[in-house]
C-alpha cells in the first residue's frame, strides 16, 4: 500500500505528468507597494490585548491607550532594574 502511494507521488512529480508552462502576462506590482507609508502612532490610539488572569483559562479583552500601556511597560521595567541591582540579603 505505501509503495502505491509513493509510486503515485512520483507519478505525479514527474515533469511529464505537469501541464506546460505558458508564459503569463507582466503581473501588476503588489498594492503594498502602492499605499504611502504608515501613519505614525498617537498616543490617543487604543491598544486591546487578551489577557489570562493567574488561575483561569479564560481569557478577557484588556484595552487601554497606548500612552498608558508605554508608562505601565516603562514602570515594570525600572522595578524589574530596582530588583535586579538591590543588594540581596545575607542569611
Amino acid at each position: 500500500m505505501v509503495s502505491l502511494a509513493f509510486a503515485l507521488l512520483l507519478a505525479a512529480a514527474s515533469p511529464e505528468a505537469a501541464p506546460p508552462v505558458q508564459a503569463a502576462a507582466p503581473a501588476a506590482p503588489p498594492a503594498a507597494a502602492q499605499e504611502p507609508a504608515k501613519k505614525k502612532h498617537s498616543q490617543s490610539d487604543v491598544i486591546c490585548q487578551d489577557v489570562t488572569p493567574l488561575g483561569t483559562r479564560f481569557s478577557k479583552r484588556v484595552c487601554t491607550s497606548r500612552a498608558d500601556l508605554e508608562e505601565r511597560s516603562r514602570r515594570d521595567q525600572d522595578f524589574i532594574r530596582t530588583m535586579r541591582t538591590a543588594p540581596t540579603p545575607n542569611n
